[in-house]
């Protein structure tokens, strides 16, 4: 059969040990087959694999390629990965530590609609990682991540207006954003104890 993800997800069933027995063979074929079919699921899935050897050899060079294939085809995830890989150079010396490069892709997949990776820009933007110190763009992206109800985000709008960083200073805007954060970690730790309670029963 020919669709993509069909094999992908057949691929995922029999690495993940979840539903059945895990199987190297069934697996790499599957993922394969769905990344000849330009699956960018099993690109991302296949690359994170070669990344922590699990059920491949550590292959890097390859593994950036696939995320990059992936990536070049608008794939949030694989850009926020090649964010973080390029942000901390944890697979020197295949890959070295590059901002510009980091940035751009975490500024691309924020466009896409990743709140951890709009965060993550505004980071570089505040501290200055690849780029000059901007408070106004570092602003609008932690703003961008708050709309996407990340909850970090709204700690860190309401920072930004409380100090007039990137922004004029608002105490009233930064109240909102404040009982914003407040009221996001009042519902899920109530959702995180509510799980805990139907695992204890």
């Amino acid at each position: 059969f020919n669709d993509k993800e069909c094999h992908f997800w057949l691929g995922y069933i029999y690495h993940s040990n979840e539903y059945i027995k895990r199987d190297e063979e069934k697996w790499i074929h599957h993922i394969n087959a769905a990344i000849d079919l330009n699956s960018n699921n099993a690109l991302y899935y296949k690359a994170t694999a070669l990344l922590s050897s699990d059920g491949l050899p550590q292959d890097i060079p390859l593994a950036i390629s696939l995320l990059k294939q992936s990536a070049g085809q608008d794939y949030l995830h694989s850009h926020y990965l090649l964010g973080n890989i390029y942000f901390h150079g944890n697979y020197s010396p295949e890959v070295q530590t590059n901002y510009q490069k980091a940035l751009h892709h975490f500024k691309s997949a924020s466009k896409l609609g990743h709140s951890e990776a709009a965060i993550c820009e505004g980071v570089m933007y505040y501290y200055g990682y690849g780029t000059n110190i901007d408070y106004t763009k570092a602003f609008y992206a932690y703003q961008n991540a708050a709309y996407m109800k990340n909850i970090k985000a709204y700690e860190n709008v309401a920072s930004m207006y409380k100090q007039g960083k990137g922004v004029p200073q608002s105490d009233h805007n930064a109240l909102y954003y404040t009982n914003l954060y407040k009221e996001a970690v009042k519902k899920k730790k109530s959702f995180s104890d509510i799980n805990n309670n139907s695992n204890e029963k």
